[in-house]
């Protein structure tokens, strides 16, 4: 009977005791024994009673109690009851081994050792449940801020500014919570950010495949991920337009997961402060990737990401800012479809964005170096660009030195041995889009002439017609500045010859600042390919006519002096007197006697009979600008001697038949065709007019003020994008 006797219990100790003791007390008990002695048997029976309720009241003793279902995260409950009741059983172990005689059949169930022993152990082992529990609970916050993404700089939460570092080290360094240091559902995410935490750099890529989710990563991992990628310092994250993207889609996966996440979807207040935390990182990573990118193109797609990760202008940083205004800058160029020739648009625009910009924008590195150029770019109100190697053209081809102006708009070339020099201004003529016309700012001189004559070896040379003057009376009819003889080309000593000279009188003689004329159209083209130059076309003419019209009047035209000379030849005997209107350019319609060409163009003396020097005037004011610098000027488009000029450019290839005779000269009749393009017969272009000279013209390599903005705005150095790799 007391054999098939057992305890009901989980204890091992307990069931063990029972099984140690109860045999002990059946030791050599047998039928013999018990009838020699009839009080065995009671007492036999009282011992396994006493010692059967000792255990069992060992058993139920509440301060033994096991750990709580309730207690504990769900996915450690089995591991923390199985590590609370190893804990029961070793106190078992030890309250039972006070059971005195236990193994020899001798339990003293009331003796004070027993009891003490017991009362001591269920304290004992009441105070390490209870310092399980609190560490179970610390340990399930842990859990919780895990889940929360809580990164282990951080604190627990809200209420505990323990770092989640500090509460994972006091838990992996606590024999009690030694079970969860190799439980992989546990701590694992703490030792993934330790480790995370320990590689002072990792390998960009890897980050930002967790921080993507790659391999099924948790938030926390990825968060810790993402906040490294930011914060290491070895190589900017991001840092080119490619990682920029890659920034913007990880920020918004790991923000569209946080907000799906079961837990956080259960706290508002930490998916606020989660979400936020990715907006506001979001805007400065963008930030940090639009002032290091490098390429005009990928700054067009970064701003484009703007308005989707939330971007205020007005905040970043002035590096930021100028690259932003320079863009807008480059747009609005654009969008207004800025013309080559159209200066004034393009001057509105930059004027606006010079203005627009702050002392902070303008201290920039980048933005002084484009406000430098600039300024240089837009230095005159007139200027539409900029010639480029002024000094190879035109004169500078036969060995002149040029002398530009800062803006470009003028060059004067000096010859390299004589005491001489011609002034070239820039014309727009219109549909122009590689090169620049420069045309002389005076009409070719009889001295220029010369100098190009010996310039070129033959003081004669073929340039003019050769006249048999040396026995002979000059057959030109009409004022000369110039003479041929056996020395060749000579300036003339009188306007008219000396045997029938008869003037109304200026009082003035040829001189070698004197417009050249006699000229034939084809000696005109020779003459100024020596110098590198051309004949002007008709609209480059029109456009420096157009350009002088506020700065000049009408000078030196058939006037009241004119009109006197033509008394004054009518009224010589004997000789044969030169009518002022001999050798005159004339249409082929105005071919009547000089005799009676008496029709003034206007009712004025300015003093001058026959040609005035060129540059020089009694009634032409220099202008200026607002600023008092002296502005280039044209001198004797109209009046003074008419001019040839060409249809249109064509370089070597330009025909004698398609030049032409444009302006009026001193001696013009009056016209309607005024400032139009006239032909000249056969017989006058081969012989030139006694009113007819040239202005020379040249092409320089061109560049339009809004092509020099463009080539600027591609610099690097405008964008600061020196040193960076494309």
């Amino acid at each position: 009977e007391t054999e098939s006797i057992s305890i009901v219990n989980k204890s091992a100790a307990i069931d063990g005791a029972w099984r140690r003791g109860r045999d002990a007390l059946l030791k050599d008990v047998n039928e013999a024994a018990l009838k020699a002695d009839p009080t065995k048997l009671p007492a036999l029976q009282d011992q396994v009673r006493r010692l059967r309720e000792s255990l069992e009241q060992l058993d139920g003793d509440q301060r033994l109690a096991q750990l709580s279902d309730s207690v504990g995260a769900p996915a450690w409950q089995d591991r923390a009851r199985k590590e609370v009741w190893n804990q029961r059983e070793s106190a078992m172990a030890t309250c039972v081994s006070a059971l005195a005689g236990v193994a020899e059949g001798k339990p003293v169930v009331d003796d004070a050792a027993f009891v003490g022993k017991r009362d001591q152990t269920a304290k004992s082992y009441r105070a390490w449940v209870e310092s399980f529990v609190q560490k179970l609970r610390l340990a399930e916050r842990l859990e919780t801020a895990m889940d929360q993404a809580r990164l282990l700089s951080e604190p627990m939460d809200d209420s505990d500014a323990t770092t989640v570092d500090a509460t994972a080290a006091s838990l992996l360094s606590d024999k009690q919570m030694a079970w969860l240091t190799t439980d992989e559902q546990a701590l694992v995410r703490v030792k993934a950010l330790r480790a995370m935490g320990k590689a002072a750099i990792i390998e960009r890529a890897a980050l930002a495949t967790k921080a993507s989710g790659g391999a099924g990563e948790p938030l926390v991992i990825r968060r810790a991920a993402w906040r490294a990628l930011g914060e290491t310092s070895s190589q900017q994250w991001p840092a080119n337009l490619q990682e920029l993207e890659a920034e913007r889609d990880m920020a918004a996966a790991l923000e569209r997961d946080m907000t799906a996440d079961a837990t956080l979807a259960n706290d508002k207040a930490r998916l606020g402060v989660l979400t936020a935390e990715i907006a506001a990182q979001s805007r400065v990573r963008w930030e940090r990737a639009f002032v290091a990118i490098s390429g005009r193109s990928d700054l067009d797609k970064a701003r484009a990401m703007m308005a989707a990760i939330g971007v205020d202008e007005a905040k970043l940083a002035p590096a930021a800012r100028y690259r932003l205004s320079l863009l807008s800058l480059a747009e609005k160029i654009a969008a207004a479809r800025v013309e080559k020739a159209d200066d004034e648009k393009l001057r509105s625009i930059l004027d606006t964005f010079t203005r627009g910009m702050t002392a902070e924008l303008r201290g920039t590195e980048p933005a002084k170096k484009l406000l430098t150029k600039l300024g240089e770019l837009t230095d005159s109100q007139k200027s539409s660009g900029k010639a480029a190697s002024l000094g190879s053209v035109g004169p500078g081809k036969s060995g002149w030195t040029a002398q530009p102006s800062p803006d470009g708009d003028s060059v004067v070339y000096t010859h390299p041995s004589a005491p001489m020099r011609v002034e070239f201004i820039r014309v727009a003529s219109g549909g122009r889009d590689a090169k620049a016309c420069y045309l002389a700012a005076t009409e070719l001189s009889v001295s220029q002439f010369l100098q190009a004559c010996a310039d070129a070896g033959d003081a004669s040379h073929s340039w003019v017609k050769r006249w048999d003057v040396v026995n002979s009376a000059d057959p030109r009819r009409g004022p000369r500045v110039w003479d041929l003889d056996n020395s060749g080309v000579r300036i003339a000593s009188t306007w008219l010859d000396e045997k029938t000279s008869a003037s109304a009188g200026d009082g003035s003689r040829p001189g070698p600042d004197h417009p050249m004329q006699w000229l034939p159209v084809t000696g005109a083209m020779e003459l100024a390919a020596s110098l590198g130059c051309r004949l002007p076309t008709v609209a480059e003419w029109s456009a420096a006519a157009k350009s002088a019209q506020n700065t000049q009047t009408q000078t030196n035209l058939r006037d009241k002096r004119y009109q006197a000379q033509m008394a004054r030849a009518a009224g010589v005997q004997g000789l044969k007197q030169p009518w002022p209107a001999d050798g005159i350019f004339r249409l082929a319609s105005e071919r009547g006697s000089p005799s009676t060409d008496d029709k003034l163009v206007t009712d004025t003396d300015d003093g001058t009979l026959w040609f005035a020097p060129v540059g020089a005037t009694n009634d032409e004011a220099s202008s200026s600008t607002s600023t008092g610098k002296e502005t280039a000027r044209f001198w004797h488009l109209r009046g003074n001697v008419a001019e040839y000029v060409t249809l249109a450019s064509q370089g070597d290839k330009t025909a004698p038949q398609d030049v032409m005779v444009i302006g009026e000269s001193a001696l013009s009749p009056p016209r309607q065709e005024r400032d139009q393009p006239l032909p000249i017969g056969a017989s006058q272009a081969s012989t030139g007019c006694s009113d007819v000279g040239l202005r020379l013209a040249f092409d320089a390599p061109f560049e339009s003020l809004a092509a020099s903005v463009s080539k600027l705005l591609a610099s690097d150095d405008v964008w600061g994008f020196a040193g960076k790799a494309k």
